[in-house]
């Protein structure tokens, strides 16, 4: 009875342990874009910038900044807002700073949603 057993074990864990002869590595080979036919994805970066511009107040001439992977600067500094690789705008980050998030006064220039914050 052990004998039975211990046949029946060895026949489970080599049976599990099986490689597959198409691609070496026990299942189906993945599908890549040049196998598929289709070009390989494009990856972007979220911005080029350091932040962006998620509100403008144009009659108070000001703008509220989100910064995603860093924190804001800190008040008084000077920074450029950029629209599809222009200087658009001149701004001084002036506060409040919640989290992400801070206010600057557009010094010349104009603003809008989505344009990218450039520290320089």
């Amino acid at each position: 009875m052990r004998w039975l057993m211990l046949l029946g074990i060895v026949a489970l864990l080599t049976g599990s342990c099986r490689k597959d002869s198409r691609d070496g590595a026990g299942g189906k080979a993945p599908k890549t874009a040049a196998v598929a036919g289709e070009a390989a994805p494009r990856i972007f970066p979220v911005t080029n910038g350091n932040g962006t511009v998620v509100k403008v107040a144009d009659e108070l001439r000001f703008v509220i900044l989100e910064f995603f992977l860093q924190s804001p600067p800190e008040p008084g500094q000077l920074l450029f807002l950029y629209r599809q690789g222009q200087k658009m705008a001149r701004v001084r980050v002036t506060g409040p700073t919640y989290g992400q998030t801070t206010a600057a006064d557009i010094l010349e220039g104009n603003a809008q949603a989505g344009d990218e914050v450039w520290i320089e």
